[in-house]
Protein backbone atom coordinates (compact mmCIF):
# COMPACT_ATOMS: atom_id res chain seq x y z
CA UNK A 1 0.00 0.00 0.00
CA UNK A 2 3.08 2.25 0.22
CA UNK A 3 4.25 1.66 -3.35
CA UNK A 4 3.29 5.16 -4.55
CA UNK A 5 4.76 7.10 -1.63
CA UNK A 6 7.57 9.54 -2.34
CA UNK A 7 10.46 8.33 -0.22
CA UNK A 8 12.23 10.96 1.90
CA UNK A 9 15.98 11.51 1.71
CA UNK A 10 16.78 8.82 4.25
CA UNK A 11 15.28 6.16 2.00
CA UNK A 12 16.85 7.13 -1.31
CA UNK A 13 19.01 4.38 -2.79
CA UNK A 14 20.05 3.36 -6.26
CA UNK A 15 17.49 0.64 -6.89
CA UNK A 16 14.13 1.43 -5.26
CA UNK A 17 12.20 -1.61 -4.16
CA UNK A 18 9.51 -2.48 -1.64
CA UNK A 19 9.80 -3.32 1.12
CA UNK A 20 13.06 -1.35 1.47
CA UNK A 21 16.36 -3.06 2.26
CA UNK A 22 16.38 -3.39 6.05
CA UNK A 23 20.18 -3.44 6.11
CA UNK A 24 20.19 -0.08 4.36
CA UNK A 25 17.60 1.26 6.77
CA UNK A 26 19.59 0.06 9.77
CA UNK A 27 22.59 2.11 8.63
CA UNK A 28 20.64 5.37 8.35
CA UNK A 29 20.53 6.46 11.95
CA UNK A 30 20.44 10.03 13.29
CA UNK A 31 24.03 9.66 14.47
CA UNK A 32 25.22 8.72 10.99
CA UNK A 33 28.40 10.84 10.58
CA UNK A 34 27.71 11.25 6.87
CA UNK A 35 24.53 13.21 7.62
CA UNK A 36 25.04 16.77 8.81
CA UNK A 37 22.09 18.15 10.82
CA UNK A 38 20.52 21.14 9.10
CA UNK A 39 17.30 23.13 9.40
CA UNK A 40 15.88 20.83 6.71
CA UNK A 41 16.01 18.07 9.32
CA UNK A 42 13.06 19.78 10.98
CA UNK A 43 10.86 19.11 7.96
CA UNK A 44 8.29 16.35 8.04
CA UNK A 45 9.99 14.08 5.52
CA UNK A 46 13.28 14.13 7.39
CA UNK A 47 11.72 13.50 10.81
CA UNK A 48 9.40 10.77 9.60
CA UNK A 49 12.23 9.17 7.64
CA UNK A 50 14.54 9.29 10.66
CA UNK A 51 11.88 7.73 12.91
CA UNK A 52 11.07 5.00 10.38
CA UNK A 53 14.77 4.16 9.98
CA UNK A 54 15.26 3.89 13.75
CA UNK A 55 12.12 1.78 14.10
CA UNK A 56 13.24 -0.53 11.29
CA UNK A 57 16.68 -1.00 12.83
CA UNK A 58 15.19 -1.78 16.24
CA UNK A 59 12.88 -4.34 14.62
CA UNK A 60 15.81 -5.86 12.72
CA UNK A 61 17.91 -6.21 15.87
CA UNK A 62 15.24 -7.16 18.41
CA UNK A 63 12.40 -8.62 16.34
CA UNK A 64 9.22 -7.08 14.93
CA UNK A 65 6.88 -8.20 17.72
CA UNK A 66 9.18 -7.13 20.56
CA UNK A 67 9.71 -3.70 18.97
CA UNK A 68 6.00 -3.26 18.25
CA UNK A 69 5.02 -4.08 21.83
CA UNK A 70 7.84 -2.07 23.42
CA UNK A 71 7.31 1.10 21.40
CA UNK A 72 3.54 0.81 21.75
CA UNK A 73 3.87 0.44 25.52
CA UNK A 74 6.25 3.42 25.74
CA UNK A 75 3.83 5.59 23.75
CA UNK A 76 0.86 4.42 25.82
CA UNK A 77 2.52 4.88 29.21
CA UNK A 78 4.21 8.20 28.45
CA UNK A 79 0.95 9.76 27.28
CA UNK A 80 -1.20 8.14 29.99
CA UNK A 81 1.13 8.99 32.89
CA UNK A 82 2.18 12.41 31.58
CA UNK A 83 -1.35 13.65 30.91
CA UNK A 84 -2.65 12.30 34.22
CA UNK A 85 0.13 14.06 36.12
CA UNK A 86 -0.66 17.33 34.32
CA UNK A 87 -4.39 17.17 35.06
CA UNK A 88 -3.75 16.15 38.67
CA UNK A 89 -1.39 19.09 39.11
CA UNK A 90 -3.88 21.54 37.65
CA UNK A 91 -6.70 20.17 39.82
CA UNK A 92 -4.53 20.68 42.92
CA UNK A 93 -4.05 24.42 42.22
CA UNK A 94 -7.04 26.23 43.81
CA UNK A 95 -7.38 28.91 41.13
CA UNK A 96 -7.22 26.35 38.28
CA UNK A 97 -9.59 24.01 40.09
CA UNK A 98 -12.19 26.69 40.66
CA UNK A 99 -11.94 27.99 37.15
CA UNK A 100 -11.75 24.79 35.08
CA UNK A 101 -12.84 21.79 37.14
CA UNK A 102 -16.30 20.70 36.03
CA UNK A 103 -17.24 19.53 39.53
CA UNK A 104 -15.00 21.79 41.66
CA UNK A 105 -16.40 20.59 44.98
CA UNK A 106 -16.18 16.85 44.30
CA UNK A 107 -13.40 14.28 44.04
CA UNK A 108 -13.48 10.49 43.76
CA UNK A 109 -12.45 8.51 46.87
CA UNK A 110 -8.68 8.00 47.08
CA UNK A 111 -9.24 4.31 47.71
CA UNK A 112 -11.13 4.00 44.42
CA UNK A 113 -8.34 5.78 42.52
CA UNK A 114 -5.76 3.41 44.06
CA UNK A 115 -7.88 0.35 43.21
CA UNK A 116 -8.26 1.63 39.64
CA UNK A 117 -4.49 1.99 39.22
CA UNK A 118 -3.85 -1.52 40.55
CA UNK A 119 -6.52 -2.94 38.23
CA UNK A 120 -5.18 -1.04 35.21
CA UNK A 121 -1.61 -2.29 35.55
CA UNK A 122 -2.56 -5.88 36.32
CA UNK A 123 -4.70 -5.76 33.19
CA UNK A 124 -1.79 -4.26 31.22
CA UNK A 125 0.42 -7.27 31.93
CA UNK A 126 -2.05 -10.16 31.96
CA UNK A 127 -4.51 -9.11 29.24
CA UNK A 128 -3.47 -6.06 27.23
CA UNK A 129 0.01 -7.20 26.15
CA UNK A 130 -1.15 -10.64 24.93
CA UNK A 131 -4.13 -9.03 23.18
CA UNK A 132 -1.89 -6.46 21.50
CA UNK A 133 0.33 -9.30 20.26
CA UNK A 134 -2.76 -10.77 18.61
CA UNK A 135 -3.53 -7.42 16.98
CA UNK A 136 0.09 -7.29 15.78
CA UNK A 137 -0.28 -10.55 13.85
CA UNK A 138 -3.58 -9.38 12.39
CA UNK A 139 -1.90 -6.11 11.36
CA UNK A 140 0.82 -8.13 9.62
CA UNK A 141 -1.84 -10.16 7.77
CA UNK A 142 -3.43 -6.89 6.63
CA UNK A 143 -0.19 -5.67 5.07
CA UNK A 144 1.46 -3.98 8.04
CA UNK A 145 5.25 -4.02 8.26
CA UNK A 146 8.00 -2.50 10.39
CA UNK A 147 10.19 -2.11 7.28
CA UNK A 148 8.28 0.08 4.81
CA UNK A 149 8.71 3.61 3.60
CA UNK A 150 6.86 6.13 5.79
CA UNK A 151 3.70 7.75 4.43
CA UNK A 152 3.34 11.32 3.25
CA UNK A 153 1.85 13.92 5.58
CA UNK A 154 -1.40 13.81 3.60
CA UNK A 155 -1.65 10.02 3.91
CA UNK A 156 -0.89 10.19 7.61
CA UNK A 157 -3.68 12.75 8.10
CA UNK A 158 -6.38 10.87 6.20
CA UNK A 159 -5.51 7.60 7.92
CA UNK A 160 -5.71 9.19 11.39
CA UNK A 161 -9.03 10.82 10.40
CA UNK A 162 -10.34 7.45 9.20
CA UNK A 163 -9.29 5.89 12.51
CA UNK A 164 -11.11 8.63 14.42
CA UNK A 165 -14.37 8.19 12.48
CA UNK A 166 -14.18 4.39 12.68
CA UNK A 167 -13.54 4.55 16.42
CA UNK A 168 -16.51 6.86 16.85
CA UNK A 169 -18.85 4.37 15.18
CA UNK A 170 -17.40 1.30 16.91
CA UNK A 171 -17.09 2.83 20.37
CA UNK A 172 -20.53 4.44 20.26
CA UNK A 173 -22.22 1.19 19.19
CA UNK A 174 -20.49 -1.10 21.69
CA UNK A 175 -20.54 1.43 24.51
CA UNK A 176 -24.26 2.02 24.07
CA UNK A 177 -24.81 -1.75 24.02
CA UNK A 178 -23.01 -2.02 27.36
CA UNK A 179 -25.55 0.39 28.82
CA UNK A 180 -28.22 -2.28 28.40
CA UNK A 181 -29.39 -2.98 31.97
CA UNK A 182 -28.01 -6.54 32.05
CA UNK A 183 -24.59 -5.65 30.60
CA UNK A 184 -24.39 -2.48 32.63
CA UNK A 185 -25.11 -4.24 35.93
CA UNK A 186 -22.66 -7.10 35.32
CA UNK A 187 -19.89 -5.42 33.32
CA UNK A 188 -19.99 -1.68 32.63
CA UNK A 189 -20.98 -0.58 36.13
CA UNK A 190 -17.36 -0.86 37.28
CA UNK A 191 -16.32 2.00 35.00
CA UNK A 192 -19.15 4.13 36.37
CA UNK A 193 -18.00 3.75 39.96
CA UNK A 194 -16.38 7.09 39.18
CA UNK A 195 -19.29 9.53 39.40
CA UNK A 196 -16.68 12.28 39.40
CA UNK A 197 -14.26 11.10 36.69
CA UNK A 198 -10.51 11.70 36.73
CA UNK A 199 -7.93 10.77 34.11
CA UNK A 200 -7.14 7.41 35.72
CA UNK A 201 -10.77 6.33 35.36
CA UNK A 202 -10.40 6.38 31.56
CA UNK A 203 -8.91 2.86 31.63
CA UNK A 204 -10.73 1.47 34.64
CA UNK A 205 -13.14 -1.11 33.27
CA UNK A 206 -14.17 -4.73 33.43
CA UNK A 207 -11.83 -7.03 31.48
CA UNK A 208 -14.65 -8.16 29.18
CA UNK A 209 -15.51 -4.54 28.39
CA UNK A 210 -11.88 -3.79 27.59
CA UNK A 211 -11.68 -6.75 25.23
CA UNK A 212 -15.02 -6.06 23.52
CA UNK A 213 -15.26 -2.24 23.58
CA UNK A 214 -12.04 -0.39 24.32
CA UNK A 215 -9.29 -2.35 22.60
CA UNK A 216 -11.15 -3.16 19.35
CA UNK A 217 -12.51 0.36 18.87
CA UNK A 218 -9.00 1.80 19.26
CA UNK A 219 -6.81 -0.79 17.53
CA UNK A 220 -8.94 -2.43 14.84
CA UNK A 221 -9.17 0.60 12.49
CA UNK A 222 -5.39 1.11 12.04
CA UNK A 223 -4.72 -2.63 12.19
CA UNK A 224 -7.21 -3.53 9.44
CA UNK A 225 -5.88 -0.71 7.24
CA UNK A 226 -2.33 -2.01 7.73
CA UNK A 227 -1.05 1.50 8.38
CA UNK A 228 2.61 2.34 8.87
CA UNK A 229 3.63 1.61 12.49
CA UNK A 230 4.42 5.30 13.04
CA UNK A 231 0.84 6.19 12.08
CA UNK A 232 -0.45 3.48 14.41
CA UNK A 233 1.64 4.79 17.32
CA UNK A 234 0.58 8.37 16.56
CA UNK A 235 -3.07 7.30 16.59
CA UNK A 236 -2.58 5.37 19.83
CA UNK A 237 -1.03 8.42 21.51
CA UNK A 238 -3.85 10.69 20.34
CA UNK A 239 -6.50 8.20 21.45
CA UNK A 240 -4.98 7.82 24.94
CA UNK A 241 -4.65 11.59 25.28
CA UNK A 242 -8.26 12.09 24.18
CA UNK A 243 -9.72 9.57 26.61
CA UNK A 244 -7.67 10.90 29.55
CA UNK A 245 -8.79 14.43 28.65
CA UNK A 246 -12.43 13.30 28.41
CA UNK A 247 -12.23 11.72 31.88
CA UNK A 248 -10.07 14.43 33.46
CA UNK A 249 -12.96 16.42 34.89
CA UNK A 250 -11.15 19.55 33.69
CA UNK A 251 -12.62 21.72 30.92
CA UNK A 252 -9.39 23.39 29.86
CA UNK A 253 -10.00 26.16 27.30
CA UNK A 254 -6.64 25.51 25.62
CA UNK A 255 -7.08 21.75 25.29
CA UNK A 256 -7.07 20.68 21.62
CA UNK A 257 -10.12 18.56 22.37
CA UNK A 258 -11.93 21.71 23.52
CA UNK A 259 -10.77 23.94 20.67
CA UNK A 260 -11.64 21.49 17.88
CA UNK A 261 -15.41 21.31 17.37
CA UNK A 262 -15.18 17.68 16.20
CA UNK A 263 -14.51 16.45 19.76
CA UNK A 264 -17.22 16.08 22.39
CA UNK A 265 -14.77 16.92 25.18
CA UNK A 266 -14.72 16.43 28.97
CA UNK A 267 -18.03 18.21 29.62
CA UNK A 268 -19.75 15.62 27.44
CA UNK A 269 -18.21 12.62 29.18
CA UNK A 270 -18.43 14.13 32.65
CA UNK A 271 -22.17 14.40 32.10
CA UNK A 272 -22.23 10.79 30.92
CA UNK A 273 -20.70 9.63 34.22
CA UNK A 274 -23.17 11.64 36.28
CA UNK A 275 -26.21 10.60 34.23
CA UNK A 276 -25.52 7.04 33.14
CA UNK A 277 -28.78 6.37 31.31
CA UNK A 278 -29.10 9.63 29.39
CA UNK A 279 -26.88 9.24 26.34
CA UNK A 280 -23.53 10.86 25.48
CA UNK A 281 -22.03 7.53 24.42
CA UNK A 282 -19.55 8.55 21.71
CA UNK A 283 -16.05 10.00 21.46
CA UNK A 284 -16.65 12.77 18.93
CA UNK A 285 -20.34 13.24 19.64
CA UNK A 286 -21.12 12.68 15.96
CA UNK A 287 -23.08 9.46 16.47
CA UNK A 288 -24.90 10.99 19.43
CA UNK A 289 -25.91 13.92 17.22
CA UNK A 290 -27.06 11.68 14.37
CA UNK A 291 -29.04 9.33 16.63
CA UNK A 292 -30.36 11.96 19.02
CA UNK A 293 -28.67 10.66 22.17
CA UNK A 294 -27.17 14.07 22.96
CA UNK A 295 -30.49 15.85 23.67
CA UNK A 296 -30.29 15.47 27.45
CA UNK A 297 -26.69 16.69 27.41
CA UNK A 298 -27.66 19.79 25.43
CA UNK A 299 -30.43 20.53 27.93
CA UNK A 300 -27.94 20.00 30.77
CA UNK A 301 -25.55 22.50 29.17
CA UNK A 302 -28.35 25.02 28.69
CA UNK A 303 -29.23 24.83 32.38
CA UNK A 304 -25.55 25.00 33.33
CA UNK A 305 -25.13 28.24 31.36
CA UNK A 306 -28.21 29.72 33.02
CA UNK A 307 -26.85 28.88 36.47
CA UNK A 308 -23.47 30.43 35.62
CA UNK A 309 -25.13 33.57 34.29
CA UNK A 310 -27.27 33.86 37.40
CA UNK A 311 -24.21 33.42 39.62
CA UNK A 312 -22.32 36.19 37.84
CA UNK A 313 -25.19 38.67 38.12
CA UNK A 314 -25.87 37.96 41.79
Amino acid sequence: MYRHYTAPLLFHHTTPHYPPDTTMLAQLLPWDKQRTPTMAFLLYDDWIGWAAAVLSRLATEHGDLATFLTVGTLVHESVFIGSNLLYTLLASIPSCRQRWKIQPNADPPKKLVFMALVHIYIFRVLVQLPSTAGYFYLWKRCGGSMHVHPPSAFTCCWQVLTCALSTEVMFYSSHRLFHHPILYKNLHKRHHEFKTPVGVSSEYANVVEDLVVNLPSTLLPPVVMGVHPLVLFLWLGLRILETVDAHSGMALPWSPFHLLPCFAGPLFHDYHHSATTKGAYGVLGLMDFLLGTDKDFKEHMRRRKLVKAATKTS
